[in-house]
């Protein structure tokens, strides 16, 4: 008998017992030796797998060890494997468990992301990384806090503040938005990308030389000029052979047909290069008789003798115009992003200081620091774990970064080098993380290659255990189908094959072992264009419509998911249902946001009107909810408004105002929970205990301040989901989160996803060949139809090689979940392109036995299957018990502390200079009041942003407040212009002015500009220090650069606070 090899690769197509296959291997070793489980890694690649899995052995292992039904197809696998007596298989299953379950800490089942930390936390001291390292997972909050803190803390006349000028300008003269923190937020999310961590190392050390980028733009910019001089002069050549041929024949440019005449005159005008060739131009190159009418021809036979060489010129213009157009797209995808190219090592700092200051490190930094370490010495980098590793065996493989394979890989030589088994299970069919950095390349194609010297056997897992046999077929029939569809798609897009496509679908048709004939499969493909609203109308009519067949037809709203591409879709579509048809309960986690709570939207409306009593909308809208859903009052909308709003609310709300406002966030959401009785409106305790969680989780990285948390509210928290319970109900949800999972029955709307997409902020990263666009060796490029006609071409074929792929693993994924009835419905992109809709067209049409509709085409085989009782195999064991629901009630409880203040506050109260001094004295001086005049709009806003700061605990007390408040009140008055502050002008806080100094562009900020409804610019700089001369040279540039603004009455002033006492400049 031939010895096996130690290395078997699993490719495990959906539904093929992928995790039954992982526990037999796992028992089976723990079988042979109960204490392996010590030396055993399984990595997968979530939280849910491994809980599964663990769980799978775990009530495994008891069911052989006790002869339970359930586990008898599992002892039956591993009698095979061990070859031992049935005696000794039980004896030793029950002896792993028991290990295990005293040493679970040593059962290493985990994420591959947690396997990584504990490398790395062994590590810690020769990373000079304290016991204190807190891990974040979020980059998102990273980047922005980094961004943030550079562009407030750039030195006025550094490199950085160079660059960040010559973005502003960028942007001004091709009419973007000046402000660039959001646009270098999302660029430098490029940071933690794969691709840029392994291939960008030569590019950080040359943009170590601040002025890399910027001389990469001028030199690029520079020959794209040269360029463009060089095809103008030779199109303006072809245009006068073109004169010339008409004029050597006796005709002029009269003859030509209208058409005809157009293009030629952009040719000898030379603006030919800067626009699309047209259909005309490509008629009069195939038959040069079409630069005449014909009645022309027929007037003037010889023309014909003339239009051959005609259509020769236009031929080379073509030839020029497509070389023209390749480098012009090369140079204008080049320099695309030089700007925020050019910042980028800058805001790595950042991060990188921010996070030695806060003693973190990064989650997504570490395969590549892994991959550094391993380098130098793999034993020891993999010792430092704190265990001896003899068998790797990997789930879910195709969702394996290039990084993390890197570090997986050297662990899995080490262990075959020991003849020490090891098992890799995946499926190229079902990677759809690649935005995650998996790639799916390794497993399709390289996997092998690279472990070829152990001869690894793969077994190809091609029965399909989860679905009736006509959804199987239908899969059987569309994709090898699709996978045709895809590949013509792809060379008429690209001119070229895709064989990576081929490789990963071969072998996709599966067998069942099932010998009934069952299951149900509806196909609709809608052909008709529709708007969004139209769209989701008819959808959510199809889905009700097939949701009253299946529930006549004995299927249970449990039994049913629905599979969306968007987030978005799940919320239309929850919300439809809950409008129209309420008695079909959706349940998902997507669905279902903060802002849809009546408790919430209560609360949030409150802290609106306490932060601003003059917000009459929040004010009506937190009454017109307190009468409906807490008094359950039946007054009419109309009744309630004409009152006076503030009558209708709790007394206790109303007459604590004041201290309200000064309660730190959290205890005053709790506070204003009890106060409104929020405890009467039922159903609401998940959102409102969910909304204090997100209270904290903001307030972790905040300040607290109020208006901010509203202004956080508004623009992103909102739209927060509540997690999704185990309730009955059909099931919401993305096909990404889906995957992994089964459904008895599987509706999948809005199949309409793009094949090849081309966002505006898509990009990628690719390595120049070509001068003068390698001067750097590394650069990103957006991702669009022009980069397919550049010098990056091979680049553009290789990414929508892979998108291909990834769109349409998505679909596999979607339609492979369901066990019985599978139902889905197509329709057009509301912004058109290929998409999945044209896909499922073409096989319906092609390969299946449709029936056309009004709007499209429809294929349906099979009757519906009703509910199925699944045996109860669980009562026996311990570890598959179900966990009884509890229902969580919302409490309440005061809290007794009496002091509580802000972390922020020592921003204002405390400096360098002055560490020692008490926070009094600093009220005395300029710093509060400035920042708080550069807050206020009108006189009416200095007491609510005086209570803001007390809130805060940047002012001490009640009284501190008052005296302050009563202080700005009368030097307003006093001051002699108190118009400064009645709301009648047009304002500008703090607002910068950006000007041209010789070559460098620079920014002034005066305090306070006003614009009266006359045109007249008034500027005012608040002092609260003594008279200086150079403040008045300081407000007489500020005016100077307002005239040259436009602005031709403008005047200045000085407003020294303290002696208030107003200086004209």
């Amino acid at each position: 008998m031939a010895q096996s090899s130690n290395l078997k690769i699993y490719k495990a197509s959906a539904g093929s017992g992928k995790t039954f296959r992982l526990t037999v291997q796992y028992i089976t070793m723990l079988v042979n030796e109960p204490d392996s489980y010590r030396n055993i890694l399984a990595v997968t690649f979530t939280n849910k797998a491994v809980a599964e899995m663990k769980q799978r052995i775990l009530s495994q292992l008891y069911g052989i060890g006790h002869n339970l039904q359930g586990s008898q197809s599992y002892y039956e696998e591993v009698k095979k494997a061990v070859g031992l007596d049935e005696q000794t298989i039980r004896r030793n299953a029950l002896l792993s468990l028991y290990k295990i379950l005293q040493d679970y800490g040593r059962f290493r089942i985990e994420t591959i992301d947690s396997f990584f930390q504990t490398v790395l936390r062994g590590l810690a001291r020769e990373l000079h990384i304290g016991d204190g390292l807190t891990l974040e997972l979020d980059t998102g909050i990273v980047v922005d806090e980094a961004v943030d803190s550079f562009l407030a803390e750039v030195q006025h006349n550094s490199p950085d503040k160079k660059n960040i000028m010559a973005f502003v300008e960028s942007n001004i003269e091709d009419d973007k938005a000046w402000k660039i923190d959001k646009t270098l937020k999302g660029f430098s999310q490029e940071l933690f990308k794969e691709r840029f961590m392994e291939k960008g190392q030569k590019l950080r050390l040359m943009l170590s030389n601040p002025d890399a980028a910027i001389d990469y733009k001028r030199n690029l910019a520079a020959a794209r000029n040269e360029i463009k001089q060089m095809f103008e002069e030779d199109i303006l050549e072809k245009g006068r052979e073109f004169e010339t041929a008409l004029s050597d024949s006796g005709f002029g440019m009269e003859k030509l047909a209208s058409n005809p005449q157009k293009v030629a005159n952009k040719i000898i005008d030379g603006t030919i290069l800067d626009t699309n060739l047209t259909k005309t131009f490509q008629n009069c190159i195939d038959d040069p008789e079409k630069f005449f009418t014909k009645a022309t021809l027929k007037d003037y036979p010889q023309l014909s003798s003339v239009a051959g060489g005609l259509s020769d010129i236009f031929s080379e213009v073509e030839t020029l115009h497509t070389e023209y157009t390749r480098l012009k797209n090369s140079y204008d995808l080049a320099l695309q992003y030089i700007h925020e190219l050019s910042l980028l090592l800058s805001i790595r700092k950042e991060i990188d200081r921010q996070s030695e200051e806060q003693e973190r490190f990064i989650l997504a930094d570490t395969p590549q620091l892994l991959s550094e370490l391993k380098e130098g010495d793999t034993s020891f980098v993999f010792e430092k774990t704190g265990s001896f590793i003899r068998h790797v065996m990997i789930d879910e493989f195709q969702d394996t970064s290039r990084l993390q394979w890197r570090n997986l890989y050297i662990l899995l030589l080490e262990c075959l080098a020991s003849r020490q088994d090891c098992l890799v299970v995946g499926d190229v069919k079902q990677s759809i993380y690649r935005w995650r950095n998996s790639d799916w390349n390794i497993l399709n194609s390289g996997l092998e290659k690279e472990l070829s010297t152990f001869g690894p056997t793969v077994i190809s897992m091609d029965s399909n255990y989860r679905s009736c046999r006509r959804i199987i077929e239908f899969n059987n029939t569309l994709f090898p189908q699709a996978v045709k569809v895809l590949a013509e798609y792809y060379k008429e897009k690209t001119g070229t094959d895709y064989p990576a496509l081929a490789h990963a679908y071969d072998g996709v048709e599966q067998k069942s072992p099932k010998t009934d004939i069952s299951g149900y499969v509806y196909a609709e493909v809608i052909t008709e264009n529709f708007k969004s609203n139209e769209l989701l109308d008819l959808i959510c009519d199809k889905i009700e419509k097939h949701l009253d067949r299946l529930i006549a037809g004995g299927v249970t709203q449990n039994d049913i998911a629905i599979l969306c591409r968007k987030k978005d879709h799940i919320s239309g579509i929850a919300e439809w249902f809950a409008q129209n048809r309420p008695e079909y309960n959706m349940i998902s986690s997507e669905a279902f946001q903060l802002s849809s709570s009546v408790s919430v939207r209560i609360l949030i409306n409150a802290l609106k009107w306490l932060s601003d009593n003059s917000d009459t909308i929040a004010l009506a809208q937190l009454v017109w909810d307190m009468e409906c859903y807490v008094k359950k009052s039946e007054k009419s909308f109309d009744t309630i408004m004409a009152d006076a709003l503030e009558s209708h609310l709790p007394e206790k709300f109303t007459e604590q105002q004041a201290s309200l406002r000064y309660l730190p966030l959290y205890e005053l959401t709790e506070k204003l929970y009890g106060i409104l009785e929020l405890n009467r409106i039922r159903g609401q305790d998940q959102y409102v205990m969910t909304f204090f969680d997100l209270i904290c989780q903001w307030l972790s990285h905040s300040t607290g301040e109020l208006s901010a948390f509203i202004t956080e509210w508004d623009e992103n928290l909102c739209s927060t989901p509540i997690p999704a319970t185990d309730v009955n109900g059909i099931r919401l949800l993305t096909i990404h989160k889906s995957k992994g999972l089964e459904f008895h029955t599987v509706i999948v709307p809005f199949c309409d996803w793009k094949i090849i997409s081309s966002r505006h902020d898509e990009r990628i990263w690719v390595e120049p060949e070509e001068e003068p666009f390698n001067m750097l060796p590394f650069i990103p490029v957006g991702f669009n139809d022009r980069l397919g006609k550049s010098v990056f071409e091979e680049d553009y074929r290789k990414e929508a090689g892979l998108q291909v792929v990834d769109n349409l693993n998505l679909l596999y994924v979607a339609l492979t979940r369901a066990e019985n009835n599978l139902i889905l419905f197509s329709n057009r992109p509301l912004k058109g392109g290929y998409s999945v809709n044209d896909v499922l067209e073409n096989c319906l049409k092609e390969v299946f036995d449709r029936t056309d509709t009004d709007d499209g085409i429809v294929y349906e085989c099979g009757e519906i299957s009703p509910h199925n009782e699944k045996s109860a195999e669980t009562s026996n064991n311990p570890f598959n018990l179900k966990p009884d629901s509890q229902e969580l009630v919302m409490r309440s409880y005061p809290i007794s502390a009496n002091f509580r203040q802000s972390g922020d506050s020592t921003r204002f109260i405390y400096s360098d200079e002055d560490d020692g001094e008490r926070r009094e004295e600093y009220i005395e001086t300029g710093r509060l009041l400035h920042n708080l005049f550069a807050t206020i709009r009108n006189e009416s806003d200095v007491d609510a942003q005086v209570d803001s700061m007390l809130r805060e605990g940047l002012i001490g007390t009640i009284g501190d407040a008052d005296k302050l408040k009563h202080l700005i009140h009368d030097h307003i008055a006093k001051s002699g212009v108190p118009s400064w502050f009645n709301g009648n002008y047009t304002l500008f806080n703090e607002a910068s002015i950006i000007f041209r100094d010789g070559d460098v562009l620079q920014t002034r900020r005066p305090d306070r500009v006003m614009i009266t409804p006359e045109g007249h610019a008034i500027v005012v700089d608040f002092k609260f220090g003594r008279e200086r001369e150079e403040y008045m040279h300081q407000v007489r540039e500020y005016m100077n650069l307002i005239k040259k603004m436009g602005y031709h009455s403008v005047e200045g002033h000085i407003w020294y606070v303290y002696n208030n006492k107003v200086t004209d400049c």
